[in-house]
């Protein structure tokens, strides 16, 4: 069964805001759906200029919230929206519903 996702794991997803771009947050987003790796921690670190112990906790709240996503067989932004607290940037949870999607689907011509 997929680890529900909690608070704590959308207040890590806002270190996404640190981002040097979309394109970083669709790195990230798309690695850690594999499997959170301490390499991709560090490297998430020295992208988004946080500490690692901050971008282990990111790797880890973004590969909940996409198996959350496979396993309770989300498929339209309005459900994957729903997940989200009201209170969470507007334009980053849409950048990452998103994301969810294209990756739901299948690699894109981008990868």
């Amino acid at each position: 069964m997929a680890a529900a996702v909690s608070g704590e794991d959308f207040t890590n997803l806002q270190l996404l805001l640190k981002a040097p771009s979309k394109d970083a947050v669709r790195d990230v987003c798309v690695q850690s759906h594999r499997a959170p790796s301490r390499r991709l921690a560090e490297t998430t670190a020295a992208a988004f200029s946080i500490p690692a112990a901050q971008a282990a906790q990111l790797v880890q709240s973004l590969h909940i919230l996409s198996h959350h996503v496979l396993f309770y067989n989300l498929s339209s932004p309005e459900q994957i929206l729903a997940l989200f607290p009201e209170s969470f940037h507007s334009s980053l949870k849409n950048l990452i519903t998103k994301i969810l999607l294209e990756n739901r689907l299948g690699p894109t011509d981008s990868q």
